[in-house]
């Protein structure tokens, strides 16, 4: 069966969007509930966010950020976590390999038949993701990058999971994580993982 001309940019650039939306930093603020998962950065900019790993109320004053990889940080009844800024993008793997990123360089079909879903036909995408943690200038060893690796997939996994009809996108019927993969695990300056974001497509009205 013969598919539409669908609209992989535009696909792409949700994909992108959506999972942006877990790594995107607001600037803290003083007095204000914080729930698990919040992403803040200083108000002085540092080149480093801060991940709510315990739920609470934030401070009258901003604590001392720790810049040390994987450092906590008491704020009030918050508790801050050290992360590194990541990176979406469908452009090419950066070639100063400083950062943690997060790539989407394709889209593929399953396969050229569609399936039915109530009395609909549709084509399954896949966008396969590939989460590069870089060692760059920092001093990480292979367990930090390896443990940035699995805690960035986490958030890109959320963004999946929080988006089953792909935030109803026009003609998406669902998206969900698909295969996990362990590119590269024994490279010293980066750790690879890939994750496959399958998406539902109809074929037709």
């Amino acid at each position: 069966m013969a598919d539409l001309f669908f609209d992989y940019v535009g696909i792409i650039t949700k994909a992108i969007d959506l999972i942006d939306d877990n790594f995107t930093a607001a600037t803290w603020v003083k007095e204000t509930v914080y729930s698990v998962a919040a992403l803040v950065k200083p108000a002085a900019a540092n080149g480093h966010y801060y991940r709510c790993t315990v739920a609470g109320t934030s401070g009258s004053s901003a604590p001392t950020f720790p810049t040390t990889i994987d450092a906590t940080v008491a704020d009030n009844t918050v508790t801050w976590r050290e992360e590194i800024p990541v990176t979406i993008t469908d452009t090419l793997e950066p070639s100063e390999g400083t950062y943690a990123c997060v790539l989407a360089l394709g889209i593929e079909k399953t396969s050229e038949s569609a399936m039915i879903i109530g009395n609909r036909p549709i084509v399954e995408l896949v966008i396969p993701l590939t989460i590069i943690i870089y060692k760059g200038g920092e001093a990480k060893t292979f367990t930090q990058m390896r443990t940035q690796a699995y805690r960035t997939l986490q958030y890109v996994e959320k963004a999946i999971r929080d988006n089953p009809s792909f935030a109803a996108y026009d003609s998406v019927v669902k998206g969900e994580c698909g295969v996990i993969r362990i590119i590269s695990s024994d490279t010293p300056g980066y750790y690879k993982l890939g994750l496959d974001w399958i998406i539902g497509v109809y074929v037709g009205s």
